[in-house]
């Protein structure tokens, strides 16, 4: 067993443990555990921010829908209501409101507002003397839509109101630390709030019968015939009329005109301009100085005696344009009667502070939990890591002693995972190396080192299986290399000559030819399959360039450079194994073979030369030219040869 046998110098070539499996794994596992649970950590906090926002805006919409039903009632002027009824209105909103803030202690305050922003309830009695509007209120006011607005806001008010407005577990533990020992109580501490408003739009009453009657019956009238026409008007008189005022009734009754050839009787647009203006002055509505000739019908009168001028002056198109503003004016003040609806907006401010003080409990929490599953998991698995680690020092002291030579000794491993499996492949392992080492003693040197250089040898060790193919054959020889290799040192000669032949492979190879084996300073290689012929003489004279390329570099370095002389033929061969059992070589034998070697003999340095039967084969049109005949040993009829121009 020489290859194994002790060497008594050591195992110089074995590294030292410096970072090893259990620090790898432990600090592998510590960075995916705490990344695992730090992610699920800020899921479960943003979730749980995700859900106080809901349960603020939950509890905003409840109570808004429970305290829009009675303040629509309570801020309605067009409804005449007894003082005890809206007392009573009061009295419910004001339970409703106080018992939801007793009920949720991160609001701060429930506020109800008019139309016009003053206070009309707020659970903070200091609201009610507040002149100016609340910024939150003032934007709610404009809303056009019913629907929950928020608005972020803080406040400036003092450290004990402060204390008094939160928990005595809220804030961080260094600021209770700071304001213990403050000696100014006096200070001012700023609070983070959330306003979250609704607007109060009237759902009943005749304004909002009134709209809706104009938006149905008012463009319908003007597209309509006579008749329809006169149909929508009594339907709407008859409906309104307690709600006209008497000079008005009696200008329609009488049919008394206000103007020449214009009265207001069976004029839709006369009809909605007094109901319109009747509403403003019932909800006590104040018009901007700039609009308040829109609510007077002055502008309609004109308009009307313009309208009747362009019919009477045959002009049915200004006509037209003159109803089209009436129309459009019309829609502009039923726009403004719109604004009626608000009646005022509820506000409930939320503490942000507290709200984020049980975020910081919350995150309080996930991070102890974190902190003690990443150390429950590091223990765990640190017992793991060692039962793992014992089974590789066990798979690492038999591979020492089997680097000593003791090919006999077996490793047990008692467990079903892939340790356990490597432990059996390795003793199956050893088991074949030592069927292997007796085998050596009735094998040759070079055949082992055959052997070991492939991966499949089984197959090429068969003598036989010979075939009859058709190939072309190129030899390769490098001139002048012989006197070269006698006047320098081996090892130049070794390096230059595998250099040369290294740069004719890598032509061969890419063209899909097969070299069949270096003879000292000759390559010998076959082409097979389509377009052979064409691919040997593309690669003579790529070798040929990739040569004189190389000697150029080569000759201002001033360093030996050499030419290449080759042959190319082809034709019917024998291919196979040949040789004994003891020594094969796989091998092509022929004519072709023969006389592709005899072709290359006879090529000068940097000359291709092909026989004429092979050119002739080719498909592409390459530059030869035709040379004398040469005659070869074993042939009787001189030969037919092209010589290819690079």
């Amino acid at each position: 067993m020489s290859i194994f046998k002790k060497d008594d110098s050591g195992p110089v070539d074995i590294r030292k443990i410096r970072f090893g499996l259990k620090l790898k794994f432990s600090l592998i596992l510590s960075v995916i555990m705490i990344t695992v649970i730090s992610i699920l950590s800020v899921v479960m906090y943003l979730n749980q921010k995700n859900l106080l926002e809901q349960e603020r805006n939950t509890k905003a919409s409840i109570l808004t829908h429970i305290l829009s039903g009675h303040a629509e009632y309570y801020l309605d002027k067009t409804v005449k209501t007894a003082d005890k009824e809206l007392e009573l209105k009061y009295r419910t909103i004001r339970t409703e409101a106080l018992n939801y803030k007793n009920f949720n202690d991160d609001i701060e305050k429930i506020i109800l507002t008019d139309e016009t922003g003053r206070v009309k309830f707020s659970t903070e009695n200091a609201d009610y003397k507040r002149k100016d509007i609340f910024p939150y209120i003032k934007k709610s006011l404009g809303q056009q839509k019913e629907e929950l607005e928020f608005y972020d806001f803080s406040e400036r008010v003092s450290s004990g109101a402060v204390a008094k407005k939160q928990k005595p577990s809220d804030g961080n533990f260094f600021k209770k630390i700071i304001n213990l020992f403050s000696k100014d109580e006096k200070k001012i501490n700023t609070l983070s709030l959330r306003a979250i408003t609704y607007p109060i739009f009237l759902h009943k009453g005749n304004v909002i019968e009134l709209l809706d009657d104009f938006k149905k019956n008012y463009r319908k009238y003007h597209e309509s015939n006579p008749i329809v026409k006169n149909k929508i008007y009594d339907t709407l008189l008859k409906k309104y009329e307690d709600t006209l005022s008497d000079e008005f009734k009696r200008e329609v009754i009488r049919k008394r005109p206000v103007s020449k050839k214009i009265t207001k009787a069976g004029d839709i647009d006369f009809l909605f301009h007094e109901l319109f203006g009747n509403i403003m002055i019932l909800r006590d509505r104040r018009v901007n100085r700039d609009e308040r000739w829109m609510f007077r019908d002055a502008w309609l009168i004109a308009e009307k005696r313009n309208k009747e001028n362009a019919y009477l002056k045959d002009n049915p198109a200004k006509a037209k344009g003159i109803n089209d503003l009436i129309i459009s004016r019309m829609e502009t003040i039923a726009a403004k009667v719109e604004g009626v609806r608000r009646l005022g907006t509820i506000a409930i401010i939320f503490n942000i502070d507290k709200i984020n003080a049980e975020l910081d409990r919350t995150i309080d929490r996930v991070s102890l939990f974190a902190l003690i599953m990443i150390i429950v998991c590091l223990i765990a698995f640190r017992f793991v890591l060692v039962f793992m680690i014992r089974n590789l020092k066990k798979l690492e002291k038999w591979a020492g002693s089997v680097s000593e030579g003791n090919l006999d000794t077996k490793i047990v491993i008692n467990t079903n995972d892939e340790i356990g499996r490597l432990g059996d492949i390795f003793n199956n392992m050893i088991d074949q190396v030592a069927i292997k080492y007796h085998l050596e003693k009735f094998l040759s040197s070079s055949a082992i080192s055959m052997i070991r250089r492939k991966s499949d040898s089984a197959a090429e060790l068969q003598l036989g299986g010979t075939e009859r193919r058709n190939l072309v054959f190129l030899f390769s020889d490098v001139r002048g290399f012989t006197s070269f290799s006698e006047k320098n040192d081996p090892s130049i000669v070794m390096e230059v000559l595998s250099h040369y032949l290294d740069l004719q492979s890598n032509v061969i190879i890419p063209n899909k030819g097969d070299i069949d084996s270096y003879i000292g300073d000759e390559i010998m290689a076959h082409f097979r399959g389509e377009n052979n012929v064409e691919r040997a003489i593309d690669s003579a004279i790529g070798i040929m360039k990739a040569i004189a390329k190389e000697n150029a570099l080569r000759q201002k370095e001033r360093r030996p450079i050499f030419e290449v002389g080759i042959g190319i033929h082809g034709g019917d061969v024998v291919v196979g194994n040949i040789g004994t059992k003891t020594r094969m070589v796989f091998t092509c034998i022929g004519d072709a073979v023969n006389l592709s070697a005899r072709l290359c003999s006879n090529a000068g340095a940097g000359e291709i030369l092909i026989s004429k039967s092979i050119y002739d084969r080719s498909k592409k049109k390459y530059s030869g030219i035709n040379s004398a005949p040469i005659s070869v040993k074993g042939k009787d009829k001189p030969i037919n040869i092209v010589k290819i121009k690079v």
